[in-house]
């Protein structure tokens, strides 16, 4: 048995090349169910899948965080010129969490309240495919099954041949 350990610092979130810092939340949903339950008339269910791999992306920053103004102008680039589908790397270098696309883009400037508080600005992408999502705990890749087996045959004709 291990101790798992979660970590904001080791979480990567790359959009673009840009590496994001100073996040204080970043959450991510798909916009459809994977499977829905089809009702039988004789009480035998099934289900549909839906190969619809889209998600949403919520990142929280602080107001005075930088990245505000890279996203800014990442929106308004795409506003002007239609330049603004992102590549994005969402990782957990403690586990195995992983989530990428690179069908994704910035839905618009986010809401903005002036107060007597430091608030958040939360920036909404919209990624219309995922190419991988692995969602995992903090434990390290383990070696398969097959890989022990190889490995344990190995040392063993590795001493034999001694």
């Amino acid at each position: 048995m291990g101790i798992y350990t979660y970590s904001p610092e080791e979480v990567d979130l790359i959009i673009a090349g840009y590496r994001v810092t100073g996040w204080n939340s970043i959450a991510v949903s798909r916009t459809s169910k994977a499977f829905t339950m089809v009702r039988g008339i004789r009480g035998k269910n099934t289900r549909v899948r839906h190969k619809d791999s889209s998600a949403v992306i919520f990142i929280d920053v602080i107001r005075t965080s930088p990245v505000n103004t890279v996203f800014s102008a990442v929106v308004r680039d795409d506003l002007i010129y239609g330049t603004g589908r992102l590549d994005i790397l969402l990782k957990d270098k403690n586990g195995q969490s992983l989530f990428m696309s690179n069908e994704a883009y910035i839905d618009g400037y986010p809401d903005d309240a002036f107060t007597a508080e430091l608030n958040n600005r939360r920036w909404t992408i919209t990624c219309q495919t995922t190419s991988e999502w692995n969602i995992a705990g903090s434990e390290k890749a383990q070696e398969s099954l097959f890989s022990n087996i190889t490995n344990s045959i190995g040392n063993a004709v590795d001493s034999f041949m001694e």
